[in-house]
């Protein structure tokens, strides 16, 4: 079972970078960019066992037919994959749909969301913004971690 788990972490990881890696940072290279390139898309915020988390490093992109978002605070990191054409809903997270697919990494350690649920609360595909909150927890080979009370405000960016 530990061998599977740690494998649909790799899978999730390699669509994540796929997703990541097709998109093209802003052609005028300005550097105010809200999204891609390591600039701020918008805002993630989560309890991780116990620790509110204010990521301040947030970075949305659409790809492939997913939305890959993700951002990163300190010692903690959490990456979301979902289909670009999600609607308003309450959606699983699991790992046995990575479709619909979380990861939250606390230093060395990864843990893929093994239970818990997404809520998308306003998804416009002509602005590219995507709203929602998340709770789920998450299992790796350290254990498992609990993320609650997760919201998310962002723009994604869309591959060129």
């Amino acid at each position: 079972m530990r061998k599977l788990s740690k494998f649909r972490i790799l899978m999730l990881a390699a669509l994540l970078i796929a997703a990541l890696a097709s998109c093209n940072k802003d052609d005028d290279d300005n550097g105010d960019d809200n999204n891609g390139g390591g600039g701020s898309a918008g805002t993630i915020t989560a309890t991780i066992d116990g620790e509110d988390v204010d990521f301040k490093s947030v970075d949305a992109n659409k790809a492939l037919g997913l939305i890959a978002f993700d951002g990163s605070e300190g010692v903690y990191s959490l990456s979301f994959l979902l289909p670009d054409d999600i609607a308003t809903g309450t959606y699983d997270l699991n790992s046995s749909n990575l479709s619909y697919s979380a990861i939250c990494e606390k230093g060395d350690d990864g843990y893929m969301a093994s239970s818990g649920s997404i809520t998308i609360t306003k998804h416009n595909e002509s602005t590219n913004k995507l709203e929602g909150t998340f709770d789920f927890t998450g299992s790796g080979a350290a254990g498992e971690i609990t993320v609650s009370n997760g919201s998310f405000s962002l723009e994604y960016k869309e591959a060129k």
